[in-house]
């Protein structure tokens, strides 16, 4: 017998019609997810899209220093090389990301069904849980974007590393061990999305190479520390010079850890859960400690012991997954676990602990596990699939607003401002990639019409009037309370196309600015709010640049540099306004509706 061969299973009660019932949710659901996409997939790029299109276009070059660099706190070399592959395979369409990340969560589903009846030795009912947790259209915040390529990938890989540990790892031979190495390289290649398994797994095989050298000599240890070695290697090196984002100061209460720890423990379960969080994430939170019995009962026993360890270094990588999010999300907001997008990244931690069941537990305690969770995800099902539906016609809705503005001519300054920011939050990225994606002839942006010429008018930094700040020199204000205002009254009424403004910014913490700009029109009496463009997350530091797209007249401006008591200093702050011929003449293009 091969070392991969399993153990003898435990006595297998047949379930007629098992294997039909549990295949056929599979099939079902993955058809429709693919009709999903077919259907509501948007068919312009979405928010981090974009920064893959100088790529694209051959603006940017694709070097191992571009692969490795840092992208909102994630190093995403293999995401970046397959969606760039796709494009290029595909003609630039742009759902073929989409696609891809249905089949990849179809695949991991499916390995961990094929885990569970090779070690059970047979189809069951409950083997639906798999695909039930991990292919509903909850997941379409990931499923409909080619960006999450970045979740997809290594969330199956984990579930790809679950099964693997489950089905062989009583006894992993050459083979299996390769494979686990594989997927311990793609994880830091893919972000932070599922990088906690690879440590946790890692340090599984070195505990197996220890066992292994202690019993058998250095010869039976060296395949799984070959197993170990590259992706750890990689792991580290994904923290060298790693420069994480501010993006909110850290959390002063462990309340705010364990809240945002559980709301991202709930919502793993699907969208649905996030109408009663609490109870979701503790019920997740209980079936793991449940699961901790059968698991650290098996460890006792030798025959057990190696497989035993592996799933817990599983649960330990998706609990260290829940931590990591927790310590980096928690304080931002009160429901800062329960981002659509995270429904995705701990789907599958439910499927593992069936898993463990299925191995270790006593045959009552495993039938009444197993049938209890598929219960449950299949009353989870249906408002998931409908929650999902809802939010993916948005979506769409969405994308196809944006096509609408195109093919009705409305400017790029224009398009950009009515779509901000579904589109991107980054009006300057925005005026920067779009005319590559316009010249590059790439639909539906080959009909983008562009901007007239622009000449500057730099109005004085030194503000006419301010509300809750006091002046520390000129262009400098210190903010004296929440929700300041500085108004710029502009020496004539003029059409703006877009605003530059060069600014500093520290409000003692690095948090970004919460950045609001107005504008008044002549005839006006105040600041309208349908007049407006926020920048909740404007970057803080000196010598800043962002650039608003606005494409109206105006005669003032008015802009809140910060909700809350900071430091800001404009140091340029320039009008762009139409130039040549008639550029006098306000332009008719009407306010963003």
């Amino acid at each position: 017998m091969g070392t991969d061969a399993p153990p003898e299973p435990a006595p297998y009660h047949r379930e007629p019609g098992a294997r039909w019932f549990s295949w056929g949710i599979w099939a079902s659901l993955l058809a429709a997810d693919l009709a999903l996409v077919a259907r509501l997939g948007p068919t312009v790029p979405l928010v981090d899209d974009y920064a893959l299109v100088p790529a694209m276009v051959g603006a940017q070059p694709i070097s191992l220093e571009w692969l490795w660099s840092e992208h909102n706190d994630h190093r995403l070399p293999l995401p970046r090389l397959v969606l760039l592959g796709l494009f290029r395979a595909t003609s630039n369409d742009f759902h073929s990301g989409m696609y891809l990340n249905v089949i990849t969560l179809g695949l991991g589903a499916a390995g961990m069904m094929a885990a569970a009846s090779r070690v059970r030795g047979g189809a069951s009912y409950s083997d639906a849980v798999f695909p039930l947790l991990l292919m509903h259209w909850g997941h379409q915040n990931n499923l409909l974007w080619n960006w999450q390529v970045g979740f997809s990938i290594p969330v199956t890989t984990a579930c790809l590393l679950t099964a693997l540990i489950a089905s062989r790892g009583h006894r992993p031979g050459a083979g299996t061990l390769g494979m686990i190495g594989v997927g311990l390289v793609i994880l830091p290649m893919c972000g932070g999305a599922e990088l906690p398994m690879a440590p946790a797994v890692a340090a599984w095989l070195v505990g197996l190479a220890i066992a292994r050298g202690a019993s058998g000599g250095i010869r039976h240890a060296w395949p799984p520390l070959a197993a170990a070695a590259p992706g750890s290697a990689l792991t580290a090196l994904y923290f060298v010079n790693f420069q994480a984002t501010e993006t909110a100061a850290s959390p002063a209460r462990l309340e705010e850890l364990a809240r945002t720890a559980v709301q991202f423990l709930a919502i793993g379960l699907g969208p649905v859960a996030a109408r009663a969080w609490l109870a979701f994430g503790l019920a997740v939170i209980g079936l793991v400690l449940a699961t901790l019995v059968p698991l650290l009962a098996a460890m006792r026993r030798p025959g057990d012991r190696t497989r035993a360890s592996g799933m817990l270094a599983v649960l330990a990588g998706f609990g260290l997954l829940a931590a990591g999010a927790s310590w980096g999300r928690a304080g931002t907001s009160e429901l800062a676990g329960l981002e659509l997008r995270y429904v995705t990244l701990l789907s599958p931690l439910p499927g593992a602990c069936l898993l463990v069941w299925t191995l270790f537990a006593r045959p009552g305690p495993s039938r009444f596990v197993s049938m209890g969770l598929l219960s449950a995800v299949l009353v989870l099902s249906w408002p998931n699939m409908e929650l999902g539906f809802e939010e993916a016609k948005r979506r769409k809705a969405q994308s196809d607003a944006v096509v609408a503005d195109i093919d009705a001519g409305l400017p790029q300054s224009l398009v950009i401002r009515r779509n901000t920011p579904w589109l991107h939050f980054s009006h300057k990225l925005m005026g920067a990639v779009l005319p590559l994606l316009r010249e590059a002839k790439i639909p539906p942006f080959d009909r983008l019409r562009p901007d007239p010429p622009t000449e500057p008018l730099r109005l004085d930094p030194e503000p006419d009037g301010m509300e809750l700040a006091r002046s520390l020199g000129p262009g400098t204000v210190e903010v004296i309370g929440p929700d300041p205002w500085l108004v710029f009254e502009l020496p004539r009424p003029v059409f703006v196309v877009g605003l530059v403004l060069r600014y500093d910014h520290d409000n003692g913490t690095r948090e970004p600015a919460r950045f609001k700009l107005s504008w008044r029109r002549e005839g006006q009496e105040g600041f309208p709010p349908s007049q407006e463009f926020r920048y909740w997350t404007m970057p803080s530091g000196t010598d800043q640049e962002i650039v608003i797209w606005i494409d109206e007249p105006m005669n003032a401006l008015r802009l809140q540099p910060d909700n809350k008591p900071c430091s800001f200093r404009v140091r340029e702050l320039t009008l762009l306004v139409p130039s040549g011929p008639g550029a006098s003449a306000v332009r008719a293009s009407g306010p963003a509706g």
